[in-house]
């Protein structure tokens, strides 16, 4: 049984005047004179259950959760197509831009001729220095000539290693060639132009990861011991009101304006635009 809380309002009535033993001798004798009675008045009340909002008033900017870089890998080349643009929702993996690869496949071709004729080197190389072992040993050549085998066969060898990196390096440039998004989200800026020369590590896009943005407030410290996580709030942007959840409180104030910053989760992120 649940405990019910009672409050009693007690009353109580003035006491006349001449009920005092002082004035029992202005009576007189043999009248009686029934006894004076205070009455109390009893009101018994069920309180009731009331949620006291309070509201804090303030002002905060919209901003990015998170927001994605994205650039360029190599240098020197020419952007052959872009095709994103701002407001455009992108997935992860999704082309944003290609560089003209001409040059670069020309490369590509060049070094798979010099890999595959130092693999050839290599492999007489490699016969001649097996047969000069075997000559050796019944004294058939010198040992000079034994050693001048073994370094060509050195030598080939660091040739086919040398040309294998710079063939997997120009691949590499094949393969960044396509820019991709790097994460989910929505397209926030854009300053890649089709036909423009591109350099290595040169904004090309902006994405703001998950098209997810929050609200920040500047919050005064009296108000501090009012905050809570996932508290609810709300605010105005672009004409329209929005409301929230308080997921995320500064744990620090700001040392000149004496404020800290209450992060604010919208329940949709539909028609925000950050600033």
């Amino acid at each position: 049984m649940k405990n019910k809380l009672v409050i009693l309002s007690i009353i109580a009535s003035s006491l006349i005047a001449g009920c005092s033993d002082n004035n029992k001798k202005d009576i007189p004798k043999g009248v009686n004179v029934a006894p004076t009675t205070s009455r109390m008045t009893v009101e018994v009340v069920t309180p009731t259950k009331k949620t006291v909002q309070e509201t804090i008033k303030t002002t905060g900017v919209l901003m990015p959760v998170s927001e994605v870089v994205v650039a360029a890998e190599i240098g020197g080349q020419k952007l052959s197509g872009v095709y994103a643009d701002v407001g455009q929702y992108v997935k992860k993996g999704q082309i944003l831009a290609r560089l003209n690869t001409d040059l670069l496949e020309k490369d590509i071709s060049v070094a798979q001729a010099t890999l595959a004729k130092a693999k050839a080197a290599l492999e007489l190389s490699t016969f001649n220095y097996e047969n000069s072992k075997k000559l050796r040993q019944t004294s058939a050549i010198s040992e000079q000539e034994l050693v001048q085998a073994k370094v060509q066969f050195a030598s080939n060898s660091a040739e086919v290693s040398q040309s294998q990196a710079q063939l997997d390096s120009l691949k590499i440039k094949q393969k960044y060639a396509s820019i991709a998004a790097p994460v989910d989200g929505v397209i926030s800026s854009k300053s890649a132009i089709a036909g423009a020369i591109s350099n290595a590590g040169t904004e090309l896009f902006k994405i703001i990861k998950d098209g997810q943005y929050d609200w920040r407030a500047e919050v005064s410290s009296e108000n501090y011991a009012a905050l809570r996580l996932n508290q609810k709030a709300s605010f105005s942007c672009n004409n329209a009101d929005y409301e929230g959840t308080v997921y995320k409180i500064s744990p620090s104030l700001d040392t000149s304006s004496k404020k800290l910053i209450v992060y604010v989760k919208p329940t949709s992120s539909k028609g925000l635009i950050s600033g």
